[in-house]
């Protein structure tokens, strides 16, 4: 049997009520999706910026190595004169994505002669160093960008001359 103008079909639901619930249902999986993507873009970011930091305390751990690889007086003045900044350049592979600028900055903690210099059995020579070998600190800056954005920035103390607790110089 036929229902009459205007009455509700028995166990069934209207064409307008079917439409109006793909549309809700619609619009729910849209802004489920989009929160989502929302969180997919939010962790690419942070995986960015933390590589982006790791990257960075690598380039900073090599160039320190430079002089902490040096056995004598001598070697560590010559290899901390040396660093230099340098870059923009490009991590090597399967970083090339991401480049690195190393920026430095010399400075003079105390005057040259302002302090005296007594040598050490261990290492006499010491004392027969410029004066600015003993007495700078280098600061050393690596700034990591990816795509012309600058992701991470680090930075360390490079000391040009130093004792050790022993008394001697650092290897």
């Amino acid at each position: 049997m036929r229902p009459l103008a205007g009455e509700r079909p028995a166990g069934g639901l209207t064409l307008v009520e079917v439409i109006v619930s793909l549309a809700l249902l619609a619009m729910t999986v849209l802004v489920v999706s989009q929160a989502f993507l929302t969180l997919l873009g939010v962790a690419r970011g942070s995986g960015d910026l933390t590589l982006a930091g790791v990257l960075a305390v690598r380039a900073i751990e090599e160039t320190r190595s430079l002089l902490e690889s040096r056995m004598t007086a001598e070697g560590w003045a010559e290899a901390f004169d040396r660093i230099e900044g340098r870059g923009p350049a490009p991590f090597p592979s399967p970083y090339s994505r991401y480049e690195y600028e190393l920026l430095t900055d010399r400075v003079v903690i105390i005057p040259p002669g302002a302090l005296p210099c007594w040598p050490v059995a261990d290492s006499p020579a010491y004392c027969a160093l410029p004066d600015h070998r003993r007495n700078d600190i280098k600061w050393i800056t690596v700034r990591v960008s990816k795509e012309g954005r600058t992701l991470a920035r680090v930075g360390s103390a490079v000391i040009g001359g130093m004792r050790s607790a022993e008394g001697g110089r650092p290897p």
